[in-house]
């Protein structure tokens, strides 16, 4: 599956008509970053031979982040802004 490789170390800037992708080095950006219920958690995403996490491994750090995120979800959900639609949300670098 070709769009596996994209999961990790790169994001998608919204510009018209069609997205740009980036691709960062593994050897430089080792961390992720989860949000979950408004909250920012960041773990160790390459071990230090430089390979990813496995399944199971990230299943243990995703569920830290769940317990860690508690039951209550905070007011100010910063996290929503990026479920704008696409043309909106790049729109912004207009302003």
């Amino acid at each position: 599956m070709n769009s596996y490789r994209w999961l990790f170390n790169s994001c998608q800037y919204p510009i018209r008509p069609s997205d740009k992708a980036k691709k960062f080095d593994l050897q430089v950006n080792t961390h992720l970053t989860v949000i979950k219920k408004g909250q920012f958690f960041e773990f160790l995403a390459v071990k230090p031979n430089g390979s990813l996490l496995s399944k199971a491994e990230l299943k243990v750090q995703f569920n830290k982040v769940i317990q860690l995120a508690g039951p209550i979800k905070t007011p100010f959900p910063v996290e929503a802004l990026t479920t704008e639609h696409r043309d909106t949300w790049q729109m912004r670098e207009e302003l």
